[in-house]
């Protein structure tokens, strides 16, 4: 029916769009540089983040886990919106997974005013597999000073 073939065009037009090689330019709060997407796909989302962004909500502590993030973004609890986080930023502009297109989990931190590549998980699958990579230390790290 029409209501099915406009979702399908709206994923499909998404889903294109997301996966160049050209890094997707989001519009940002004031104040902070804008995020850019580098690479997306159905199971991962990686981004550049400025300084200024958190990574997760939260102090950088570690205090809010990915699933209490989901929650709190599926409740539309506004009054614990932090502007300069990331994952919530990311989540508001439905650049993750599930059918609200808000599902995301971070796999690693970056401090506040940090610059770097995040990788984000869409799914719990992708996620585990990002954390096992991590552990067995097949991830290269490589960090500048300046």
């Amino acid at each position: 029916n029409d209501r099915t073939r406009q979702r399908s065009t709206t994923f499909q037009r998404n889903t294109a769009s997301h996966q160049t090689r050209n890094p997707t330019r989001l519009k940002s709060t004031p104040n902070l540089e804008t995020p850019q997407i580098i690479f997306s796909n159905n199971h991962l989302l990686v981004c550049n983040k400025p300084p200024g962004w958190k990574s997760q909500p939260g102090d950088g502590g570690g205090q809010s886990s990915s699933s209490q993030n989901n929650n709190n973004n599926n409740n539309n609890n506004n009054n614990n919106v932090d502007p300069k986080c990331l994952l919530t930023y990311l989540q508001s502009q439905q650049l993750g997974g599930g059918s609200l297109q808000n599902f995301l989990i971070p796999t690693h931190r970056l401090d506040q005013p940090c610059t770097g590549v995040l990788i984000f998980a869409k799914n719990g699958k992708a996620a585990s597999r990002v954390q096992v990579a991590w552990a067995k230390r097949q991830v290269e790290k490589e960090y500048w000073v300046i």
